[in-house]
C-alpha cells in the first residue's frame, strides 16, 4: 500500500467549508462521470481528511494499492485546485509506502 498526504492551511474560519468542499468531492466521484473526482475512484482505495479546527490546517491522506495508483492520484490530485468556497492552500504534499499496517481491533 502506499500514502499520499497533502497538507493545507485553510484558516480556522473556512474549517467547515474545506470538510464540506471535500465531502462534495466524494459524492460527484461516486456518482461517477469524467471528472478527475471520478478518475481518482480508479486509483484510490481510500481518502480520509484530517483537520485541525484550532489552528485551521487539514491533510488530506490518500490511500493506493499500487505504486502506479499512487503516481496516478496525484497526477490527477495535483491538477485540482482547491475550491473557492474557502482561502485555503496548499503547503506541501508527500508520497509514502505503508511499511506497517496493523488494527488492534
Amino acid at each position: 500500500m502506499y500514502a499520499r498526504i497533502a497538507r493545507f492551511d485553510v484558516g480556522a474560519a473556512n474549517v467547515d467549508a474545506a470538510v464540506a468542499a471535500a465531502r462534495g468531492n466524494i459524492a460527484t466521484a461516486r456518482a461517477g462521470g469524467d471528472g478527475p473526482e471520478a478518475q481518482l475512484t480508479k486509483h484510490a482505495e481510500r481518502v480520509l481528511l484530517l483537520v485541525d479546527r484550532g489552528s485551521g490546517s487539514a491533510a488530506m491522506l490518500v490511500l493506493c494499492k499500487t505504486k502506479g495508483d499512487l503516481d496516478a492520484a496525484d497526477a490527477i490530485l495535483n491538477a485540482m485546485s482547491p475550491p473557492d468556497e474557502y482561502s485555503g492552500r496548499r503547503t506541501a504534499v508527500e508520497k509514502f509506502e505503508i511499511a506497517v499496517d496493523e488494527a488492534f481491533a
